[in-house]
């Protein structure tokens, strides 16, 4: 028999008469309870790595004594269970579970309202515990747009993935998100040079954990274009400038490293350290070719992983003395001598003029210390020799010195004489002159023996005369080419020549033949003169 019309959760006393035709049977008295209605609005919640929050609303149609949470782990054994008393005060109940929950399971949540020892439907829920934190959390930077990310778990604790949340700047708004299966990953299309901020949550379930941060800097790009600024180079110094192209980078400063070539990659290079685009190395060695890397450094001071290197040769030092050698100087070649430069270079570079037109090349540890020039000399001209030390393409500031050649020697072309005068006439030599020394040992003291003829442009006949010598005498004259003076002063050879005053009026024969002897003895000795 069906009663229709009951309250849910009370308790009702049934009575049943068995009635026959005439008669009816004692009374049976049944307590019977009607079952209480199941809870409205379950949910449940992971509130940390070891308890669950559960809450419901009472149904208010319903009469309950008390409510019974029954949980179980999916895949654990032990069942536990939470009795909570009704309170006719209150609508909405919450119980967090913390027996026996472990991090990042998932629990079967039944709560059943319970009236006269009657139970209600139950209504069931699942819900996953939080995971433990991940430990452990590493990131490290690969290059300049690549990172990896490694972490660890506690060993009671369940996941079934793990989610990376990092920002590519300190300022992106937005969160790049990827999961993954294992317990590291790799991060790509980072920002090169740019702290990178990570955070990983252990998931079960769809529930995470609380977020572990860390954070790293990926590498910056080292420069791309480096190069000597031109004329920077000195004997001791050089000015490096570089600059990127089309890469954006972070960077806050800039290691230099640099070396001999030969021992770069042997041994700790000197640095230097710049805040801009360019530098000023000094304290170098002249004529020594040097490495130089430079890198970029951000402002949490991580290096690029590679530089960008450029060889440079400092410039070198000539300091050898040049001396001529003046038995090797005539009017038609240049000689002189050199001694060992000090500092380090290849080879030795002398020029004869300042455009180097004729040059002699040495190497540095030749015996041969003689240069000499003999090719389209002028004769008398003054020439500036230039000389250089050279290390790889570059030479140092040049050593000078004044060199002149000699001066050709004078041709006489005509001569002639009077009683008491010689007069000579003579072209001027090919090359350069200065001025013409005529000298006559034997003429008159008090008349000037030593006389100047100075040369005089667009002339090309010189004459000399000398007056008041006696009549029918022999006299030798010698005239010398000279161009320059104090010490770069170059004299011409002696040009030897004797001439006879003709005689004046009625000469002794006896007179005759002493003058006569005396001009051919004096001949003899002029010719042989000129034959030395």
């Amino acid at each position: 028999m069906t009663f229709g019309g009951l309250h849910p959760g009370m308790k009702y006393n049934v009575s049943i008469v068995t009635v026959g035709a005439r008669t009816r049977s004692a009374a049976t008295y049944r307590i019977i309870a009607t079952k209480p209605l199941a809870v409205l609005g379950l949910t449940t919640s992971a509130h940390d790595t070891t308890s669950i929050v559960v809450t419901w609303t009472v149904n208010a149609e319903s009469k309950q004594e008390k409510f019974l949470v029954i949980y179980k782990g999916v895949d654990l054994p032990v069942q536990e269970m939470e009795e909570v008393l009704y309170d006719m005060m209150k609508v909405e109940y919450m119980v967090t579970l913390r027996n026996q929950i472990q991090p990042g399971q998932t629990y079967s949540i039944t709560v059943k309202a319970i009236s006269n020892e009657a139970f209600s439907d139950s209504i069931i829920k699942h819900q996953t515990s939080k995971p433990s934190l991940v430990e452990n959390l590493m990131a490290q930077a690969l290059s300049e747009t690549e990172g990896h990310v490694t972490w660890g778990v506690a060993n009671n604790s369940k996941q079934d993935e793990f989610i990376i949340k990092y920002k590519k700047t300190d300022f992106a708004i937005v969160w790049e998100v990827k999961t993954s299966k294992t317990m590291s990953s790799r991060l790509t299309g980072l920002p090169a040079g740019d702290p990178i901020t990570i955070q990983v949550m252990a998931s079960s379930n769809g529930v995470t954990s609380d977020p572990e941060f860390i954070t790293f800097i990926t590498y910056p790009y080292a420069p791309d274009t480096i190069w000597v600024v031109p004329g920077s180079v000195t004997t001791t110094s050089l000015n490096l400038s570089w600059d990127y192209s089309n890469v954006t980078t972070h960077v806050s400063s800039y290691h230099i490293k640099y070396a001999e070539v030969s021992r770069y990659n042997f041994q700790t290079p000197m640095d230097r350290n710049a805040t801009g685009k360019s530098v000023i190395i000094d304290g170098l060695v002249p004529g020594r070719n040097y490495t130089f890397e430079v890198f970029a450094v951000t402002m949490n001071y991580v290096e690029s992983l590679s530089g960008i290197r450029i060889n440079a040769t400092i410039k070198p030092i000539c300091d050898s003395v040049i001396h001529e050698r003046v038995s090797g100087t005539s009017n038609s070649s240049i000689s002189f001598t050199y001694n060992e430069s000090s500092g380090e270079f290849d080879t030795y570079k002398f020029c004869l003029t300042n455009d180097c037109n004729q040059s002699v090349t040495r190497d540095r540890y030749s015996p041969q210390k003689t240069v000499d020039f003999s090719h389209d000399i002028i004769p008398g001209q003054l020439y500036q020799i230039h000389a250089f030390t050279v290390s790889g393409l570059l030479q140092s500031k040049p050593k000078m010195e004044l060199i002149r050649a000699v001066p050709n020697r004078v041709t006489v072309i005509k001569k002639s004489s009077t009683t008491t005068s010689v007069r000579l006439e003579w072209d001027r030599p090919y090359g350069v002159v200065s001025y013409y020394e005529i000298n006559c040992p034997d003429c008159p003291a008090q008349l000037g023996r030593e006389k100047r003829v100075h040369q005089i442009a667009q002339q090309d006949v010189y004459e000399i005369k000398y007056v008041n010598l006696v009549p029918f005498n022999a006299y030798d004259f010698s005239i010398i080419a000279i161009t320059g003076m104090g010490k770069n002063e170059k004299r011409s050879g002696q040009t030897v020549i004797s001439v006879i005053t003709k005689p004046s009026g009625t000469l002794y024969c006896m007179d005759f033949i002493t003058v006569l002897y005396g001009y051919m003895s004096m001949l003899c000795f002029v010719m042989c003169q000129s034959f030395i």
